[in-house]
């Protein structure tokens, strides 16, 4: 909806159809047994889980991603931050010693296991940097989340994430 009005706004393009971002939903589903499944397999059974899928751009802002999960840790017991990344590599680089070796996790999946490391945590992390592309776009990241039942904590100005999120009473922007 954002990019439609942003299309008809700036360039006086008309008659466009929405088509909204797609989710496999017989994969990417809520799964208590997948939850309970990923949570024993990553030894997190106790703990508070926040998520971060995703790439490492410098606009996917992972340095945001690991200042909040030490900002909530100070508030929240047992938290975990776990990152599903290509790169788990360089996202242990960015991280250095910023979060305690044994509160995190960067590890990279087959796309097959995703849904299943999304059920096992308590809260998606989508932060962007504040760039017309991000107010335009349509992150299929934030429909995996909410279709694996995990409320969100997401920048303003992702296309119409927020809407979304406040309307549904789905997290926090």
């Amino acid at each position: 909806k954002v990019f439609k009005e942003f299309l008809e706004a700036n360039f006086n393009i008309k008659n466009i159809t929405v088509i909204p971002a797609f989710v496999e939903t017989s994969r990417f589903k809520y799964s208590k047994s997948l939850r309970d499944l990923y949570r024993d397999k990553l030894r997190i059974s106790n703990q508070n889980v926040l998520i971060y899928s995703g790439g490492t751009a410098p606009w996917q802002k992972i340095d945001r991603a690991i200042g909040l999960f030490n900002h909530l840790s100070r508030k929240v017991d047992n938290l975990f931050m776990l990152f599903l990344t290509h790169e788990p590599d360089l996202v242990k680089r960015m991280i250095k010693d910023q979060i305690k070796p044994k509160d995190f996790k960067a590890i990279r999946v087959p796309h097959g296991e995703v849904a299943g490391y999304l059920c096992a945590a308590d809260v998606g992390i989508l932060l962007r940097d504040k760039t017309l592309t991000n107010h335009v776009a349509s992150p299929i990241k934030f429909s995996e989340y909410m279709c694996c039942g995990l409320p969100c904590i997401i920048s303003s100005q992702i296309g119409d994430t927020a809407e979304i999120l406040r309307h549904g009473n789905a997290g926090i922007v």
